[in-house]
Order: structure tokens, then sequence, then C-alpha cells
């Protein structure tokens, strides 16, 4: 059954480390700075979290990296709008999860999840890592893919209620021995604290317009690279949302009018091999990535 377009666009809000508020932080142009838009943290309750944790599923089923073996690292859980629920209300909440770069990049294995044999020439028979790679096996729900223009894993799984409402739960445990198996990105190295994330009414002309709709309009002007005068109103700090506008002056990718995109900002940063910080949209219609440096 066709979904009728949305009607509405949300603010991804996150929460600040005292968690006193919540704020819109943006990478900007000069390395270690920031923009922060802050203020009173919303009465209502969090429609998800950032950071090393991720949803509760079974520690067999956390996505793991096929050049690596090594689980990926969280970086959203989100319950979602009614209208964004593209797989139906049993599945109420996604979740998204980075891996190893595709590109040629340090590979250490073809480690598919389940192979008891994966693991390059030479490695030891009681490798720890390698005996967990052989108990994993893919989530039911995991839908995994790679970025075009910056070749990077990336992974989504759809979650049922039962897996959004225990929280943040921890990754896999870390059975790894010592400077072994230290490709990053991974669920267990450069850990960011858990952070709540809050969902915002967006004021938005695009809302219920995918990307390549006649009616869509870009938020930049093509001849000066400003912004059009009605987008001033969703600045950049807001390039954290579910659906409306895609704020990317470059490049705008086919997406459908249920897209969330994220922008580097606290908790969550893709380690990229082509660029300092990245845009990554996913598509929830047709669970495509794109990520733009």
């Amino acid at each position: 059954m066709t979904m009728p377009p949305p009607r509405t666009a949300w603010n991804l809000l996150y929460e600040t480390a005292d968690a006193a508020s919540w704020m819109l932080p943006v990478e900007a142009l000069d390395p270690g700075t920031r923009v922060e838009a802050a203020a009173a943290r919303p009465t209502e309750q969090p429609s998800g979290w950032i950071g090393q944790h991720g949803p509760a599923i079974a520690p067999e089923t956390w996505p793991r990296s096929p050049g690596t073996g090594l689980p990926m690292r969280h970086t959203l859980t989100l319950w979602l709008p009614p209208e964004y629920l593209t797989r139906g209300p049993a599945l109420p909440g996604i979740a998204i999860f980075q891996g190893d770069t595709a590109d040629g990049g340090p590979v250490e294995q073809d480690a598919a999840p389940g192979s008891a044999m994966a693991g390059p020439a030479g490695r030891p028979a009681d490798d720890p890592h390698l005996a967990s790679l052989a108990a994993a096996r893919p989530h039911p729900r995991l839908t995994t893919a790679v970025t075009t223009f910056a070749p990077h894993r990336f992974a989504l799984i759809w979650l049922t209620a039962d897996e959004l409402a225990p929280g943040p739960t921890a990754p896999p445990r870390d059975i790894r021995r010592p400077a072994e198996h230290t490709t990053s990105p991974n669920a267990w190295d450069d850990p960011q604290p858990t952070r709540r994330v809050w969902l915002q009414r967006r004021e938005d002309r695009n809302v219920g317009l995918a990307t390549r709709s006649p009616d869509y309009r870009g938020p930049y002007d093509e001849r000066s690279g400003d912004l059009m005068p009605w987008a001033r109103s969703i600045p950049f700090e807001f390039a954290n949302h579910l659906g409306g506008t895609y704020m990317e002056i470059d490049f705008t990718p086919s997406l459908s009018p249920r897209f969330l995109q994220l922008g580097r900002s606290v908790g969550i940063h893709f380690d990229l091999s082509y660029a300092a910080s990245g845009i990554l949209a996913v598509d929830l219609e047709s669970a495509e990535f794109d990520l733009m440096g």
C-alpha cells in the first residue's frame, strides 16, 4: 500500500553534556571549532539517542564490518513518527551504524559473520575475535550499504518496540587481545557518550516532496551560494532532520520524501577517507545511503 506524503518534517535536537539543555552543534570550517544553539531541554520524552550504546538487539546480531569483522560503530537509534514508518507500525524505529572503508583501504580479512574460517593466513586459531565472529549472525532486518561519493560501509536496522524500549544498550563485549584488530571505526575504539535526542517540528516548504520532484526547491541560490530567503529560518544547524529540505550546497541526491539527514555533530562523526567531515542521508523508503564529504 502506498503511503501518502508526510505532512511534517522534524529537526533532531541533541542533549548537552550536562543534560540541562539541547543543542544543534555544527562542525565549523576551522577544525576544532563549533557553532552551538542551546535552549531549555524539551519537556516531552526523547525520541532516541546517539553515542556508543545502541538498541537492545542480541549481541551476536550487532552489525559487523565485512572487511574487518569488527562490530560497527553505533551512530543513532531513533523512534520514528508515524508518517515515517515505511515498514509498518510493527517496526517503529531504526538504528544506524558505520563500518569500515570500502575503497581498498585497511582490510584485515574477508570477515563474513558466522565464518569460522575468517582471518588472514597465520592468524592464531585461538583468536577470541575470530571465535566471536564465527558465532555472529546477521540481524533479520539488517540492510547494509556502501556509499558512492565516499565509499564507506553503513548499516540500517529496523527495530521493534521491544528492541527500542530498553534504551541504550552496550555493544558486544570487547574480547580482543591487546594491539589486535584496531581498524577504525568500530564499536569499541573512540567511544562517544550517550546523549538523548528529541524531535522538534520543522517548518519546511519541501515537506512531503521527493528531492527530484518538480516542486522541490533547493535551499541555496545557484549563482551566489547564499541561502534562499525562505530557507533562512532553517540554517545549516538544522542539517540533522527527518524530511523536508536536504541541506547541502554542492549536490542533492535523489531522495524520497521520507529521508533522514545527519550532519557531523557532537556524538555523530563519520571516519572518512576523502574528507574531514560529512553529511549522511538515509532514504527510509529505499533504504539507500548517500554520503557527501
